[in-house]
């Protein structure tokens, strides 16, 4: 999903962490350096948000995630997680495994990570609850790194511009 100066924060936070394993943040409009766009506000949205959903049993109507699908999962999403730090990206928010005793086993928090267009990691599919948050400049610049990967992903583009919706 792109996250282009005009789109809505409040609406994006709230639906973003079941929308898209990737949010690139648009960092200054129509290329120009003028501001830092919405970057900044659009991560401590997201981070409000992510502590705000509910891990637990998806029987429950009031939970939001549920468990991974095994404990190998769970052990991949581990790895990523090593594997973002050495490729230079920050943990943001969550990554951590959550009470076995009290939930079962592969229940985890989702995780926002603050990435690097150049991480290789961004380019493999993990199958775990990492939102990848990556800044960019030009609508041109994240439409080829959206379109560089191997995997046919879908795509979105959240803004109320209607020159950089065209």
């Amino acid at each position: 999903a792109m996250a282009v100066p005009g789109a809505p924060p409040d609406w994006l936070a709230a639906r973003l962490p079941t929308l898209a394993p990737h949010v690139w943040l648009a960092e200054a409009a129509d290329g120009e350096a003028e501001t830092r766009g919405i970057a900044a506000e659009m991560t401590q949205k997201l981070k409000a948000a992510y502590a705000q959903i509910r891990v637990g049993n998806p029987l429950d109507e009031s939970t939001l995630m549920g468990p991974l699908i095994d404990p190998g999962s769970v052990d991949a999403m581990r790895n990523a997680l090593q594997r973002i730090r050495t490729e230079g990206g920050e943990i943001l928010f969550g990554g951590q495994e959550l009470n076995a005793q009290e939930l079962g086993e592969c229940y985890v928090q989702p995780v926002l990570v603050k990435a690097q267009a150049g991480m290789p990691i961004l380019k493999e599919e993990v199958f775990a609850p990492i939102l990848y948050l990556v800044d960019f400049d030009s609508l041109e610049q994240v439409i080829q790194w959206h379109n560089d990967v191997p995997q046919g992903l879908s795509s979105a583009m959240f803004t109320t511009n209607m020159n950089s919706a065209e």
